[in-house]
């Protein structure tokens, strides 16, 4: 079978006109199983563009969302409004949700978001103010004009991306443990690359300043213990974020592909075929 893959093609930078030859052009590539790694759009357009997506393409497609895709709106809400979508009885499936998605008698699609969670590089020092502190709603608090590059503001945008990125591991360790069972092998979506060495940027790691919003240490760990107890299953992470391409083998059994990506540039990032 044939995965064809998508991420960060953030389609709210598209004109109507651009966005409609996108999803038409989609539906002429030959695959079987469409998977986006998130970055899709907004809160308020993700949900229409995954629609429109499918009814171009017609084929099952499944996805997780990026810190894109929740701007506009809190994490709760967007979800929300996503499990109307999946809710539909169309194949449009959101991994996050739990989902183990077979692709052929061999081999299973899991997945969830992940979320920077600031344990690579060195968070304490780092100056960076992401939109994502002033578009998503469970963090405009911690940033209000006059506190938003203060201590006690760090702290709790800290304590923010811990819990979101503990939760979609949390998630992600049910999902890969159910599908280690029975399938050979195991293709994770998420959005933010899981290792500190899958954040590419520039062809290389970034600067420590810029790694802790780039990685999410919490699901790497889940995937990894997975790797490690299951020797014998080949887990293919697909992810994306940093908008630069790259590929690492993490574990015999474990590699990591980070899409690259530009805006309004969106493009397919390749197509896998799994036995």
């Amino acid at each position: 079978m044939t995965l064809a893959w998508l991420t960060d093609i953030h389609l709210n930078f598209l004109r109507p006109d651009e966005r409609a030859h996108f999803i038409s052009e989609l539906a002429t590539a030959d695959f079987d199983h469409l998977v986006i790694t998130g970055d899709i759009g907004e809160a308020p357009t993700v949900a229409t563009y995954l629609e429109q997506i499918y009814y171009s393409i017609r084929r099952p497609l499944s996805f997780v969302l990026g810190n894109h895709d929740y701007y506009l709106a809190s994490v709760d809400e967007t979800r929300t409004d996503i499990k109307a979508l999946t809710d539909r009885s169309l194949p449009i499936t959101y991994l996050g949700e739990g989902s183990v998605v077979s692709l052929s008698s061999t081999c299973a699609l899991v997945g969830h978001d992940g979320w920077a969670d600031g344990r690579f590089g060195d968070y304490v020092a780092s100056p960076i103010l992401l939109s994502d502190y002033l578009l998503i709603e469970d963090f405009q608090p911690s940033s209000r004009d006059g506190s938003r590059l203060s201590d006690a503001a760090k702290q709790e945008r800290h304590r923010i991306m811990t819990d979101l990125a503990n939760d979609c591991a949390t998630a992600l360790e049910v999902s890969l443990a159910e599908a280690a069972v029975d399938y050979q092998t195991i293709v994770v979506a998420t959005h933010v690359p899981p290792f500190e060495e899958a954040c590419w940027y520039k062809g290389k790691t970034p600067h420590p300043l810029m790694l802790p919003h780039l990685g999410c240490g919490a699901t790497g760990d889940v995937i990894r213990a997975a790797a490690l107890g299951h020797p014998n299953r080949r887990f293919i992470v697909l992810c994306g974020h940093t908008h630069w391409a790259g590929t690492v083998e993490i574990e015999p059994n474990l590699t990591v592909i980070t899409g690259g990506a530009r805006y309004r540039h969106p493009a397919l990032q390749e197509s896998l075929e799994l036995d």
